[in-house]
């Protein structure tokens, strides 16, 4: 029976009948995935910490004063000498995975101008940091800071043209620009520097406009960046059989403190045949999804699916085609909401930021090649080219250097960002060691990574945090093209006598080949503890170095290798004393450049390099010498340059070592008691291998080549066992790969055509 309207109307409006509404309607948006949803990212506000976030303002009357820890920030023009500009750079981790709608950038007005100005914000293109950010400069580090390339911020006026402008006067309480262009850059691969805020006309007189900082005591006031957007779906995978491929996801669920915005419809699957989906083919928004077997750009329309679709089946019922066996296919799959908005972000930036869908799930698959199957676990977009290995938490973290100066940090099984990306001040071109916090003395688990703009970086990758960052003096540009050594001081002996873990780097300054340098810093601080400089006088000159130090802890020493000077009889190995960097033994092996790293023996009794005349050496850690007599043993591959590092791949002697050069890979044995080589076999032709990398528990050897391939050999004779496609359409160049024995994984990325990482299992 009805109750009367005015009982039914109390009835409603209770407590009681709300919390149950509420509840209700809570587990209906549960029930069903998220798409375009929205989110305040705000120092303070939600649990949001900003660790990589910041702010300061650029004041030109005091060129070299730092504020970022003042409030407010001022924004001014004037014609004598005393422009403001305000910085702002925010921490998306809250947001790894999604294509972005719409960004505002939000600032609360502390004290307003006199009379009307219209600012702007702008598309940073330098890194900066909070602490020393400057009208002259952007970085300051341990011993040295860095000036912007232009007096006042580096940045890009033309991303996002006149929409990043807004009006600012007497009576405002706020000030809001439209960000949408700046933020979908930084996720269409460029790095997130953040944004400069500065008046359209900085002459005439003073108006200067005050704004909250992130140091402001209320979180509510801080500057704040309202995005919107579509998750893309997660653990994309791609299992292929007879004629077929099946493709399963998960959904995505509302991201916590986000609004949720427009309800989600499904998803739309791109296929490409031999090559992946590029970035510049994508769905439209605001329009429905395309029929079936249509073209969207270079992919075809397989699958247009309901908000409850989480699998299909690309197989003979497919009218757009079955899969044939033998042939890869790619696929590449967007999400779509009530609105038809997609999980892209829109065209219409220049290049390389252009294209709408770098953050998009991808996988691939050939299936019944030569009877079996293949897949990569997962595939993920960085459009860079690295060659360098990736570095590893094994079973739990792959982090990928780029030529973007960004660091990809990826979970191992799914290839999902765990937080957005690294944003750093140079290309990163070796391997980056991780350390875990249990045997770090700066008990975080912590990666140092060394760039070529000169600057070594220790990263919390837990957070992506920057901890610090050191600019050993007055380097160039290139100043470090290989991967930083870690004398972890848990593992030391006595004769370790620094307090903490020691990050070796070595520069590869190619203004000089007699004066590179090799910096000992503190693995906590950043510090320089020692420097040895190259000279022609009164040191032994050293040529540039590509190489990763090698850590010998035995011995309590610090090998490294370089470049001879074109060939001379320049030294192009080093032993360093890792206490003071004092050099204890150089010596000049076969009279040729180095650039591939030292490795010890499992014995630590001989240390192997191979240089770039395709001879490798075996070396008494001790003497210098051979491990016994009074020449040093040597075998001649006679196929180029030695690449990567040799790979010892038995723990006891005689040692066998694989190495990989110009179109093969070789083992040779290594006897210690009688100091001598033996050719053991050598690989079919391959195509610009890069460096070997042994499974021990399988017997094989893995390498990347230059046509695209991930090739599986046997350890016992190199003979080929099986190949992965990673992309031979347009034939990627693969890198050096990284190994987890953990997930049974191996992960590499690509260059030229290609510019993806891939995870494979193993053994294929």
């Amino acid at each position: 029976m009805f109750a009367p309207r005015a009982s039914r109307a109390a009835t409603l409006s209770s407590p009681s009948f709300k919390i149950l509404a509420l509840l209700f309607l809570f587990a209906s948006l549960s029930a069903v995935a998220s798409a375009r949803e929205q989110v305040v990212i705000q120092k303070g506000t939600n649990g949001n910490t900003q660790l990589r976030g910041g702010d300061t303002y650029l004041d030109q009357s005091n060129a070299t004063n730092n504020f970022g820890s003042t409030t407010p920030l001022l924004v001014q023009n004037s014609g004598s000498n005393a422009v403001r500009r305000a910085l702002f750079v925010f921490d998306l981790s809250v947001l790894p995975n999604v294509g972005v709608k719409t960004a505002t950038l939000t600032l609360r007005v502390v004290s307003a101008p006199s009379s009307t100005r219209t600012y702007r914000a702008n598309y940073v293109t330098s890194l900066w940091n909070e602490t020393g950010a400057s009208w002259s400069n952007r970085l300051n580090a341990a011993s040295a800071s860095t000036a912007w390339g232009a007096a006042g911020g580096d940045f890009n006026a033309s991303i996002g043209s006149a929409s990043n402008s807004a009006s600012v006067t007497s009576g405002s309480a706020t000030l809001a620009f439209t960000v949408t262009a700046a933020v979908q850059a930084w996720y269409n691969g460029g790095a997130n520097y953040g944004l400069l805020v500065k008046d359209n006309t900085e002459t005439g007189a003073s108006v200067p406009t005050s704004f909250s900082s992130n140091e402001d005591a209320t979180p509510a006031n801080r500057p704040q960046l309202t995005v919107t957007y579509l998750q893309n779906v997660s653990n994309l995978k791609a299992v292929p059989g007879n004629g077929s491929i099946a493709l399963t996801w998960t959904n995505p669920t509302l991201l916590s403190n986000a609004t949720l915005l427009e309800a989600y419809s499904g998803v739309v699957i791109l296929r490409r045949t031999g090559v992946p989906v590029d970035k510049a083919s994508f769905p439209a928004d605001g329009t429905a999804p395309s029929a079936l077997c249509s073209t969207v750009g270079k992919g075809t329309v397989v699958f247009v699916g309901s908000a409850t679709a989480t699998s299909f089946t690309d197989n003979s019922s497919d009218t757009c085609g079955a899969p044939a066996n033998g042939t890869a296919y790619y696929y590449k799959v967007f999400t779509y909401d009530s609105a038809n908005n997609y999980s892209s972000n829109p065209a219409g930036l220049s290049a390389p930021l252009d294209g709408g869908s770098t953050y998009t799930a991808e996988a691939g698959a050939v299936p019944n090649v030569a009877g079996s199957t293949q897949a990569p676990q997962w595939m993920i977009a960085t459009h860079s080219s690295t060659l360098a290995p990736p570095a590893l938490t094994p079973g739990s973290q792959v982090d990928i250097g780029s030529d973007t100066s960004q660091i990809f940090v990826l979970n191992s099984s799914t290839g999902a960002r765990l937080y957005s990306n690294v944003s750093l001040g140079g290309i990163i071109t070796g391997r980056s060691p991780i350390l875990d916090s249990s045997d770090a003395s700066i008990g975080k688990q912590i990666e140092y990574v060394a760039c070529q703009d000169g600057y070594v970086y220790a990263i919390d990758t837990a957070t992506g945090q920057v901890v610090w960052l050191t600019e050993p003096g007055g380097l160039t540009t290139n100043a470090f093209q290989g991967g930083a050594g870690v004398a972890v001081k848990k593992f030391t002996t006595s004769s370790y006598t620094l307090t903490d873990d020691l990050v070796v780097v070595g520069t590869r300054n190619g203004a000089t080949t007699t004066a590179n340098r090799i910096f000992g810093l503190d693995g906590n601080s950043g510090t320089v503890l020692w420097t040895y400089t190259g000279s022609t006088g009164s040191t032994t000159a050293l040529d540039l170095i590509s190489s990763t130090p090698l850590v010998d802890y035995t011995h309590n020493a610090i090998w490294v290798t370089s470049h001879s000077n074109g060939g001379s009889t320049q030294p192009n190995l080093w032993k360093l004393n890792p206490n003071t960097g004092a050099v204890l033994f150089q010596t000049n092996l076969g009279g040729a450049d180095i650039d591939s790293s030292p490795v010890l023996s499992y014995n630590n009794d001989v240390v192997f390099v191979g240089n770039n005349n395709s001879i490798l050496y075996a070396i008494n850690p001790v003497t210098g010498g051979a491990v016994t007599g009074s020449t040093v043993a040597s075998f001649n591959a006679n196929d180029g340059a030695i690449r990567g590092f040799p790979f010892v791949a038995t723990s006891v002697a005689p040692y066998t070592i694989i190495i990989s050069t110009a179109t093969k890979v070789q083992a040779v044995s290594y006897n210690p008691t009688t100091n001598t080589f033996t050719s053991l076999w050598t690989s079919p032709t391959i195509s610009s291998p890069s460096a070997p990398l042994v499974a021990f528990s399988l017997a094989k050897v893995y390498v990347g080549t230059g046509d695209g391939f991930l090739d599986e050999l046997n350890l016992s004779n190199g003979a080929l066992n099986k190949q992965v496609i990673v992309n031979t359409f347009y034939p990627a160049v693969v890198g050096d790969p990284a190994l987890d024995t953990v997930s049974m994984q191996i992960y590499a990325s690509t260059t030229t055509n290609d510019q993806r990482a891939y995870a494979f299992s193993i053994p294929f």
